[in-house]
């Protein structure tokens, strides 16, 4: 992200690259330039980037995306979980709410595509599980929140992915 002038760097929109060119992206980088300018020589490292879309209802999506995943059944598979009919009452009753989870050969969480007014806040939390390679072992032993979108997902979730 150095630009040609040794001590000056850029991040963001402004620079090549095939990453979404979102704010958090932008964050990420000005991190690590800020790292960079502290004397750290690791290359930048981007981990899996969750994007949403502000329409009314949101609509997220991290990791691979579910069109691909369709299209490599080989290596992948994809669950559909109409989570805003199974969970309508602790949802505002928002019964077209829908996930999309995509699911590598060992059954770990490798992508998500939420529709639904609660996606941004939920795709962080299945960002995190892709990033960490969360294991349903892992997920049985924490405690959430009740009532929430999240505490309903993790309960339909952990029984898809991979067990230790």
């Amino acid at each position: 992200m150095r630009t040609n002038i040794p001590n000056i760097y850029a991040s963001g929109d402004v620079i090549s690259k095939t990453l979404p060119k979102l704010t958090p992206t932008a964050t990420f980088e000005s991190n690590y330039i800020a790292g960079q300018l502290l004397g750290s020589t690791a290359a930048i490292d981007y981990p899996v980037i969750p994007s949403v879309v502000f329409t009314l209802p949101r609509i997220a999506q991290v990791g691979i995306p579910v069109e691909a995943a369709k299209l490599d059944t080989e290596h992948f598979h994809v669950q559909a979980l109409p989570y805003g009919k199974l969970l309508a009452f602790q949802y505002q009753n928002e019964v077209d709410a829908d996930l999309q989870l995509v699911f590598d050969q060992e059954n770990y969480l490798v992508g998500a595509s939420i529709y639904g007014n609660g996606a941004p806040d939920l795709i962080n939390l299945l960002t995190m599980i892709i990033t960490d390679h969360v294991s349903a072992n892992t997920l049985s032993q924490k405690i959430f929140a009740f009532p929430s979108a999240s505490v309903g997902i993790i309960d339909m979730l952990t029984p898809l992915l991979h067990h230790d």
